[in-house]
């Protein structure tokens, strides 16, 4: 049922954003929507999984993880004046019957066709220039903390002065399509030129155990997760050889100007690593679900054992890491001219 939305001031915004919070959807969501909140001023509320922790924030627990009940009802009833949603398990149609209640914002990265939100789109999309377009995406766009562009020069450094052949694989803190094994399987001819191979993954994932057997085939070798950004830097600057996904950890790659073997793992992936190919961001590898164990290996060989990969970075900065703050500024403006 249709609402009068009520007049908006822009300086007292309530915010909702539901949010995508268990591990086995990985980190992403929940990243950026912790970085575009920072942005957002104090009145932000999350909206979050079930059985899920976050601290530090004002948070409400929706009842299921593709349900958005009491985000709705907060919405319907003025206590939120937007809702920002970032998940992937609500339908669409569920979207739209939100957006006839209040303000929605959405995060897209599937490219679909909205007519009411506000979208925030893949942030290696092309820009689009029309004041009055309400489809917020492109590399200025790209919601990565600044941190990772502020260490582009301390990683190049230090990528100069390792010789040794190190292998950092991030294809998600979950993994719950098992990737990783994959990966780990085509390397295993080579591990005696390989010096160590660090994996991130949480010890929740389903594959966990599985991945620690995998990596005892190795010399030396790293089963992690990171509590902080500044660890994670660490490590990018600790290895020469990068295998990833297209997701928001392609961003900070691209931001921290690391030039990786990048797949696509699920399909909200495909914009971000099409256009990693187009722009020549990094070495894109393609699908891994639709790749031959074969050609899997062929791919990975080819980037493991040629050296020009283990010195080079992406030259142009692509992602400065304002992009959070440029995204809530363009809603401002969006709501301001509505």
């Amino acid at each position: 049922m249709s609402t009068k939305k009520k007049i908006i001031n822009i300086d007292q915004i309530n915010w909702g954003i539901r949010v995508s919070t268990d591990k086995k959807f990985g980190k992403g969501h929940l990243s950026r929507c912790l970085q575009l909140s920072k942005h957002l001023g104090e009145k932000v509320t999350f909206f979050i999984d079930p059985f899920t922790l976050l601290t530090g924030y004002s948070i409400i627990r929706e009842k299921n993880f593709n349900g958005a009940d009491k985000s709705i009802e907060a919405l319907r009833f003025r206590k939120i004046d937007f809702l920002i949603i970032d998940n992937y398990n609500i339908k669409k149609e569920i979207i739209d019957k939100i957006s006839d209640i209040g303000n929605v914002i959405v995060f897209d990265d599937f490219k679909r066709k909205w007519i009411k939100p506000i979208v925030i789109g893949s942030g290696l999309s092309k820009y689009i220039s029309s004041k009055k377009s309400k489809i917020i995406q492109g590399p200025k766009y790209a919601i990565v903390h600044k941190i990772f562009n502020k260490n582009r020069n301390i990683f190049k450094k230090n990528l100069l002065k390792n010789n040794a052949r190190k292998i950092f694989i991030h294809v998600g803190a979950n993994d719950s399509s098992n990737s990783i094994s994959k990966i780990l399987e085509c390397l295993k001819p080579f591990h005696e030129v390989i010096d160590k191979i660090t994996v991130v993954l949480f010890k929740s994932a389903p594959h966990y155990e599985n991945v620690a057997n995998s990596l005892k085939f190795f010399k030396n070798y790293e089963l992690t997760s990171f509590k902080s950004m500044e660890s994670l830097i660490k490590v990018y600057c600790e290895n020469n050889y990068f295998i990833g996904a297209a997701g928001v950890s392609c961003l900070e790659r691209i931001s921290l100007s690391v030039y990786a073997l990048t797949f696509s793992i699920s399909k909200n992936q495909e914009l971000n690593a099409s256009n990693i190919k187009k722009m020549k961001l990094g070495h894109y590898g393609g699908n891994i679900h639709k790749i031959s164990r074969f050609n899997l290996q062929k791919i990975i060989k080819e980037y493991i054992l040629n050296e020009k990969f283990a010195k080079k970075t992406i030259i142009k900065k692509v992602i400065d890491g304002k992009g959070p703050e440029r995204v809530v500024n363009r809603i401002k403006f969006l709501i301001k001219n509505a």
